[in-house]
């Protein structure tokens, strides 16, 4: 399935899916581009860097959930976005879409992260992603940028999360992310690294250093996990450890993990186990 797909999909009217932000920890990103710009003063992408960068909008509803709830849900309404302000962490939340070719984000930089999960004081466990899309704009190159980036410090790291039905890709040929899932547990030891978390059905295209990176992550499950159309080292997939058993990565499962490239296994506890590995 190629990039270009999800560009010509029909469009469902943002205006319909609005809601009311409320102090639930539940908002809609049309409500929050409502809130930040005014109903009526925003766009989705239109063209190639065209539209309304919805990061301040994201923003404003991950401030207001952190000041209410704690932790929340946002949902990615159905139609083509543009991110070009990343925001500072997603720790906590769930972001939601109604499926990876109907809830589609255009990241439009070449460097920086389009979503981080960075654990901070407090510690904010939980959340991730389901049903979205995510796309870096065309023109980038090989650039600096990755999709997906999960670190936390020697305290505080982004545990339990769920990642599911992801499409992520880049807009035409010329582009390609840096890291597209990038996770690093290597600062915290005790207890050890990113632990229990979960990737279902997932496709990963387009890097040229690195598909899948896993350092010290502890307890998770990869199911239907691939990762293709890279360059140089790009398809490949790294179970990373730094060399001490509390650094390690232990206990992945995976099962349908495929990938175009090669997959490094730098571990040395014996707790990493495979089923139906190509």
């Amino acid at each position: 399935m190629k990039a270009a797909l999800l560009l010509t999909a029909a469009l469902i009217s943002p205006a319909a899916q609005a809601q009311t932000p409320t102090s639930s920890g539940v908002y809609h990103l049309t409500a929050c581009l409502d809130s930040h710009y005014g109903a009526g003063n925003w766009t989705p992408r239109t063209g190639i860097g065209v539209g309304t960068d919805i990061g301040p909008a994201l923003s404003d509803c991950v401030t207001a959930i952190r000041n209410t709830t704690g932790r929340g849900r946002i949902y990615i309404d159905p139609g083509i976005w543009l991110l070009t302000t990343s925001p500072p962490t997603f720790t906590g939340i769930q972001l939601e879409g109604y499926g990876s070719q109907a809830s589609v984000v255009v990241y439009n930089s070449g460097a920086g992260v389009a979503f981080r999960y960075i654990a901070a004081s407090p510690c904010f466990t939980g959340g991730g992603m389901r049903g979205i899309g995510i796309l870096l704009e065309s023109g980038f190159g090989n650039s600096a940028a990755y999709a997906i980036e999960l670190k936390g410090n020697s305290v505080c790291q982004p545990d339990q999360t769920v990642w599911e039905d992801l499409y992520i890709s880049a807009v035409g040929r010329a582009s390609y992310w840096w890291d597209i899932f990038h996770l690093d547990g290597t600062a915290r030891t005790a207890p050890q690294g990113v632990r229990v978390g979960s990737m279902h059905n997932i496709q990963l295209f387009k890097a040229h250093h690195t598909g899948l990176y896993m350092a010290n992550a502890v307890q998770w499950d990869l199911v239907n996990v691939g990762i293709y159309t890279g360059i140089g080292t790009g398809n490949d997939v790294w179970l990373y450890g730094a060399g001490t058993r509390s650094t390690n990565s232990a206990h992945i499962n995976a099962i349908g993990l495929n990938y175009a490239g090669k997959l490094h296994l730098a571990c040395s506890d014996g707790h990493v186990n495979y089923t139906s590995v190509c």
